[in-house]
């Protein structure tokens, strides 16, 4: 049986990863499984959550590496916010199309992490795009706010695609969300995995082209093994 690890940035990708990637790999014949990248320890306690340093990110993707050598180790970390050390991002203009950006800093990150089992991934530009693919499903968890939801489902329209949605500190997909739907800022590791749930990985893969590339590729292992 394939097994997939996937080192994540937060609470939110943790849970989305159990109730959604894990049943609709699970029928593919692949079993995944996800934890937040470890930032530190103290007499015995482990802290989780949080890609701010990206030797951090390097170092738990390393041992998880040693930990678990017979699965494959992929990665789910934002765009929005990402390390000013990240590997390759000195060298990556805002300017220009997301989808190069990210092929670049994916290409650099796979590099540094230099692991034949590895499959680089960061979401463009954070989690929230996936909830964007379909914003009216945001009723399913707040159901007064459909005024709020037709307003978002009218500004997605705007966009090639909810991973084009600006990554700015104002702009960025959550803030939107948050301006919209208050609520969303305090519920937002149940709240929006629950959502994406509604919403389906077919949709969210047919609207979100970098999030069903990372999708595709997983499922290919079973062609490499």
């Amino acid at each position: 049986m394939i097994r997939v690890n996937i080192v994540v940035e937060g609470q939110t990708e943790e849970v989305f990863v159990g109730q959604t990637l894990v049943p609709y790999f699970a029928n593919k014949g692949i079993i995944v499984n996800a934890r937040r990248v470890k930032t530190g320890s103290k007499r015995g306690e482990i802290f989780k959550g949080g890609g701010d340093n990206y030797e951090k990110i390097r170092n738990d993707i390393i041992r998880w590496t040693k930990e678990d050598k017979d699965a494959w180790i992929t990665s789910m970390f934002d765009l929005y916010g990402i390390p000013k050390n990240f590997p390759g991002i000195s060298e990556v203009s805002s300017k220009v199309n997301p989808y190069v950006k990210i092929a670049n800093l994916e290409r650099a990150f796979g590099d540094d992490i230099a692991y034949h089992k590895f499959i680089p991934y960061i979401q463009l530009h954070e989690f929230e795009s996936v909830l964007l693919s379909e914003p009216m499903k945001m009723m399913e968890y707040f159901i007064e706010d459909r005024e709020a939801c037709e307003r978002l489902d009218n500004l997605v329209s705007g966009f090639d695609s909810p991973e084009h949605i600006n990554q700015s500190a104002y702009n960025a997909p959550s803030k939107r969300i948050i301006r919209e739907i208050p609520a969303y800022e305090k519920l937002k590791s149940t709240a929006g995995p629950l959502i994406a749930d509604a919403i389906g990985i077919d949709v969210i893969m047919r609207k979100c082209r970098h999030f069903s590339d990372w999708i595709n590729k997983i499922c290919g292992i079973r062609d490499i093994e």
